[in-house]
C-alpha cells in the first residue's frame, strides 16, 4: 500500500474493556513505506485528515533492509515513550517523536500539521484527556507550544526539541 496523501493512524481493537483501540503508529504520504501486518491480528488505519490511500500487489520486503519496516520502529518508539513515569515526559517525548518525523524546521522552530486530539493523545501516553489538556496548556502559557485549531498546526521552540 502507498499513502498518496494525508496522515493516518494505525491501530488495533483492545482487550482492555477501558480502551476501544490502541494506536501502534502513525504514517503521512511523505513517511509510508512498506507495512507488514500480522495476518492474525486486526489492525486497522484511521484517516485523520483527508487521505488517499493507493493499494498495491503485495511484495516481499527485502529482508536485508529493515528501513523498509513502518510498524516495529513505531511499537519501540512508543514502547520507550510509555515506561516513562511523568506524564509530561511521555507527552514531551511523543511530540518530539511526531515533530521529527513529520514536522518540519521554521526560523522561529518546528512545525507540523495537527489533527490529533487531547483525548488521542493520552492513549498513546497512557493518561486521560484532562492531563493532557493541563500540560499543553501550561506549556503553551510558557510558549513553548503552540498549538493552532484553525490552521491545525503545533509548533515548538528549539529548546522544547532539545529537551530530554
Amino acid at each position: 500500500m502507498t499513502l498518496e496523501t494525508g496522515f493516518v493512524r494505525i491501530l488495533m481493537e483492545s482487550k482492555n474493556a477501558d480502551i476501544e483501540t490502541l494506536t501502534l503508529g502513525f504514517l503521512s504520504a511523505d513517511h509510508c513505506g512498506f507495512l507488514r501486518l500480522p495476518t492474525d491480528i486486526p489492525i486497522r488505519l484511521e484517516a485523520l485528515t483527508k487521505s488517499t490511500l493507493k493499494l498495491n500487489q503485495p511484495l516481499e520486503p527485502n529482508p536485508a533492509n529493515p528501513t523498509d519496516e513502518l510498524l516495529l520502529p513505531w511499537l519501540i518508539e512508543l514502547h520507550r515513550i510509555r515506561q516513562m513515569r511523568n506524564a509530561s515526559d511521555r507527552l514531551l517525548n511523543l511530540l518530539q517523536v511526531l515533530v521529527e518525523r513529520f514536522g518540519r524546521r521554521t526560523s522561529d522552530g518546528f512545525v507540523m500539521a495537527w489533527p490529533l486530539s487531547h483525548e488521542r493523545l493520552g492513549e498513546v501516553i497512557s493518561a486521560n484527556r484532562s492531563t493532557i489538556t493541563r500540560i499543553l496548556n501550561r506549556w503553551s502559557e510558557r510558549g513553548q507550544v503552540v498549538i493552532d485549531p484553525t490552521k491545525k498546526t503545533l509548533w515548538m521552540t528549539p529548546q522544547t526539541m532539545a529537551q530530554s
